[in-house]
């Protein structure tokens, strides 16, 4: 009888428990969101005409300036910066198209000269919109989100142009790609 109750007695202990849940979590991507403003826009995907002018060899036009913003939600790494360049011809067979004319004596990010970064690719001794289109310059640092870089450019026409570049022009283009950190 004594093997019967320690059976029964073991039986009847009983064991607290709890539950804790933890609902609605939910994961997502996040977004890198490039903006850009200038002088006279405000801050948008793309602008226009944020620098140039008409021009006479040896003349700059206005020293211009350019923000772009990474406005996601999460930070990014770097941006790389590219010149495109389309050239009109006004109809003289120019010895040289125009933008290896356009020479770049300023360009900058926050305040860092970025001229030693573009490589004279045409071999004319100058830094021009032809190199910049080229090659661009890259990995710029962009790791804040919400927080303006200052992108500043000055382009002059070569006092050595021609008579024959006369009415020509270079619709040019920069393009800024922000990239995340590939950690």
């Amino acid at each position: 009888m004594s093997a019967l109750f320690v059976i029964s007695s073991a039986a009847a202990y009983a064991y607290f428990s709890d539950i804790a849940i933890s609902s609605g979590n939910v994961l997502g991507a996040g977004t890198l969101d490039l903006k850009l403003s200038d002088e006279d826009e405000v801050i948008s995907d793309s602008l226009t005409a944020s620098f140039g002018g008409t021009l006479a060899p040896g003349e700059c036009a206005k020293p211009s300036t350019i923000k772009v913003r990474n406005t996601g939600s999460i930070g990014g790494d770097h941006v790389d910066l590219l010149m495109s360049n389309v050239v009109n011809d006004a109809g003289k067979k120019a010895n040289a198209a125009i933008d290896t004319l356009l020479e770049i004596r300023e360009f900058a990010f926050d305040e860092t000269s970025l001229l030693e970064h573009i490589d004279d690719i045409n071999n004319n001794e100058a830094k021009d919109l032809d190199d910049l289109g080229s090659e661009g310059v890259k990995d710029l640092a962009l790791t804040d989100n919400d927080i303006d870089h200052t992108i500043s450019i000055k382009i002059c026409l070569s006092p050595t142009a021609g008579d024959d570049i006369q009415g020509d022009t270079s619709t040019t283009s920069l393009t800024a790609t922000l990239f995340q950190n590939e950690d």
